[in-house]
């Protein structure tokens, strides 16, 4: 009897991987890696959403997760590989809603072995694979997202920058996008910062004062990269953490860690343009994007692209935006 009471304790401390099963090739997951390649996230017609790896020139697609998309359930919204690649944190779903996203730890082979989080967005690794940095919104109506800090072993976390409210009114306040970590430097994030209210005559939710910063969570110091309002978006650190991409409206764009050195990397001409989920080649001689299919009206579909940084050429990977089905570049290891 004993012994029996002790598997079933034990057997609660171990964690509880449970497959989601997809095709049968997900078993071997150790060419994965071994070999260099690209984790995107595909919102198949907006019905399935799947986690997958390809490789760099877009074949050899790999599903390793996939679950329905519905009213109750808005699929996959963002993964990150741990520094190992054994692992990847998820956020979406299974038990997500529009208002909740899980946070969870998955392996290669798409077994859910952990919820890390019941509500999180946006998640990057700390080098060392313990600890994991993530966006906490603050109450189920706020437009405020505070940072926690999480040990996946223990489960302890902490905050490590609790967002500045605004001034009196409904929804008003200090929104931080978690947009990376900085390579051998686990205290500092990068961070797009903007101030978001009500307007009480129209009822619209106002952005302004838009921002991209590091934030240092050990001294509380924040390094402004950029003083422009210019509605900085989606950012990404090469992995020698001495370049930053970013995208604005009217393009992307390169600087130096310091802010400086601004470089046109792609003019978005036709204002038609719309990139989001920016990563580095490991090599650090492309960028991947996820770009809006602008060939058909009213399409609102994505496909991920690789950019030349030296001959500006685009690559296409995917080519299924016109199919109804988006792509959305998450990680390159």
């Amino acid at each position: 009897m004993l012994r029996i009471i002790i598997v079933l304790f034990c057997s609660l401390l171990l964690i509880n991987c449970e497959r989601n099963p997809v095709n049968g090739d997900n078993n071997d997951d150790s060419n994965t890696q071994n070999e260099e390649r690209i984790l995107f996230i595909r919102n198949v017609k907006k019905k399935l959403s799947q986690i997958c790896t390809m490789k760099p020139d877009g074949s050899h697609i790999k599903v390793i997760s996939q679950t329905e998309v519905n009213l109750h359930n808005i699929g996959y919204i963002q993964a990150r590989w741990s520094p190992d690649k054994s692992k990847v944190v998820v956020v979406g779903g299974p038990e997500s809603s529009p208002d909740i996203f899980p946070l969870w730890l998955i392996d290669m082979s798409g077994n859910f072995c952990r919820k890390i989080a019941t509500d999180g967005f946006m998640s990057v690794w700390e080098s060392n694979g313990e600890y994991i940095i993530f966006a906490h919104r603050r109450g189920y109506f706020s437009e405020t997202f505070d940072i926690y800090r999480i040990n996946i072993n223990t489960g302890e976390e902490s905050v490590i920058l609790w967002a500045e409210t605004g001034t009196s009114g409904p929804n008003s306040g200090y929104i931080y996008q978690l947009l990376d970590i900085f390579p051998g430097e686990d205290n500092k994030i990068l961070l797009n910062e903007y101030y978001t209210y009500r307007d009480t005559t129209s009822g619209e939710q106002i952005r302004e004062d838009s921002e991209l910063l590091i934030y240092d969570y050990l001294t509380e110091a924040k390094t402004y990269l950029t003083n422009n309002d210019l509605n900085e978006g989606w950012a990404r650190i090469s992995n020698d953490g001495n370049f930053i991409i970013y995208h604005l409206n009217d393009g992307l764009y390169l600087m130096d860690k310091f802010g400086e050195n601004i470089e046109e990397v792609i003019a978005n001409t036709n204002k038609k343009q719309q990139f989001l989920h920016l990563c580095w080649s490991p090599d650090g001689k492309k960028v991947l994007a996820s770009i809006l299919d602008s060939s058909i009206e009213n399409n609102r579909f994505y496909d991920i692209y690789a950019i030349d940084l030296n001959t500006k050429a685009f690559l296409n990977l995917t080519n299924t935006a016109k199919d109804s089905i988006s792509n959305y570049v998450m990680d390159w290891k």
